[in-house]
């Protein structure tokens, strides 16, 4: 299903009215969530499960950035454990971007950087000798960096 077809207009155009039906914020959350993973399936499947466990890090981590400390302890206690929760979202926040970080390196750099430490026969078929390509995920730039943004903004107190 590509953009300019009729295909991707029937779809649109059911989401958008099943979106204004739902009463629920959470639902139409839920209708965005699920709708987004239809249309790049329908583009790129194979590649479905590496963008639904990049989202759900991400989302998991940002869960966790945004966990407030317990408000209950004394405050000489206080300021210790918030001394050390921010040393814990730091780094969650470092964890996150570099998962992403890696992620799309691997796939932009990892052939090259096969061909330069002298592996880039592992890349190669027996048949032909050709180096087979890596194929990068349709967008994967584009999430990636939408995830890390998400993140900053989540460890900045200011989500979206």
């Amino acid at each position: 299903m590509t953009l300019p077809s009729i295909a991707y207009a029937l779809f649109l155009l059911s989401v958008v009215g099943i979106f204004w039906a739902l009463e629920s914020l959470q639902a139409r959350l839920w209708l965005l969530v699920i709708a987004s993973l239809i249309f790049y399936a329908s583009l790129q499947v194979q590649f479905l499960l590496l963008i639904v466990a990049l989202m759900l890090a991400t989302f998991f981590i940002g869960n966790a950035l945004a966990a407030p400390l317990d408000w209950r302890i004394p405050n000489q206690r206080w300021q210790l454990a918030e001394r050390g929760w921010n040393q814990r979202r730091t780094q969650l926040l470092w964890l996150g971007i570099g998962i992403n970080v890696v992620l799309l390196l691997g796939f932009k750099y990892l052939e090259g950087i096969l061909q330069l430490i002298g592996l880039g026969g592992w890349l190669t078929t027996e048949a032909g000798g050709t180096l087979t390509r890596i194929i990068m995920p349709l967008g994967l730039s584009f999430f990636v960096f939408e995830c890390i943004a998400y993140l900053v903004d989540v460890y900045r107190g200011s989500p979206a």
